[in-house]
C-alpha cells in the first residue's frame, strides 16, 4: 500500500481514509495491511506520482469497499475533479444556512466517493418529519433544501429539528431551529 506500480508509472501514497477509523495514512504507509473492513465500510487512499518520474500524473484513487452480500472488492483508476474544483477528502455534513430559519434552508454535504446518502430530518421526539435524500451520489459536494414542509406537505411548527445523514458507515447529525 505505500507505494503502487502501473502504465509505467509510480505512485506514492499521500492519504488515506477510513470511513469509521478516519485518517489511516500514518498505519498504511508503515505496514501492508489493510484496516479492518466490516459491512458497508470504504477505505480511500490518494496517491501522487513519485517525483522521479519526470512526468506529472493526475491523482490516482484506489477505494476498497465490503458490502454485506459480497467479499471485499477493490477499483482503482483515475478520478479527475471537476474543473476548477478538488474532490473532497471525507465525508461532511455541514451546518443548514441560514439557522435559524422561516422559511426554508440549504443542507449541504460532501462525499469523497460515490455513496448513497441518506438525509433525513426529526423532531426533538424523534419522530421523522421529512426525507430530504435517498440515492446515489457522486463524489463531491451536494446542497439540499428544505422547504419547512413535512412528509404530508404541510408547514413544519416553529421549533428546534435535526438533520441526519448517513452514507457507508458515515453518521453525522446536527440541529437547526425553525422560527414563527
Amino acid at each position: 500500500m505505500p507505494g503502487v506500480a502501473g502504465e509505467g508509472r509510480a505512485w506514492r501514497l499521500a492519504s488515506a481514509l477510513h470511513s469509521r477509523y478516519g485518517d489511516v495514512t500514518a498505519a498504511l504507509a508503515s505496514s501492508d495491511s489493510l484496516p479492518g473492513l466490516g459491512d458497508g465500510d470504504t477505505l480511500v487512499a490518494h496517491y501522487d506520482a513519485y517525483p522521479d518520474t519526470g512526468t506529472l500524473s493526475r491523482d490516482w484513487l484506489v477505494l476498497f469497499d465490503r458490502s454485506a452480500a459480497e467479499a471485499p472488492s477493490t477499483r482503482a483508476g483515475r478520478r479527475p475533479a471537476p474543473e476548477g474544483q478538488a474532490l473532497p477528502a471525507a465525508f461532511a455534513l455541514h451546518q443548514n444556512e441560514p439557522n435559524p430559519f422561516g422559511e426554508g434552508t440549504t443542507i449541504r454535504f460532501a462525499i469523497p466517493v460515490a455513496s448513497r446518502v441518506r438525509l433525513e430530518v426529526f423532531d426533538l421526539l424523534g419522530r421523522r418529519v421529512r426525507t430530504l435524500a435517498d440515492g446515489a451520489f457522486e463524489p463531491g459536494e451536494h446542497a439540499v433544501v428544505w422547504d419547512r414542509r413535512n412528509a404530508r406537505g404541510a408547514p413544519a411548527s416553529p421549533g428546534l429539528y435535526f438533520y441526519r445523514m448517513e452514507a457507508g458507515q458515515y453518521r453525522e447529525k446536527r440541529a437547526m431551529t425553525i422560527v414563527p
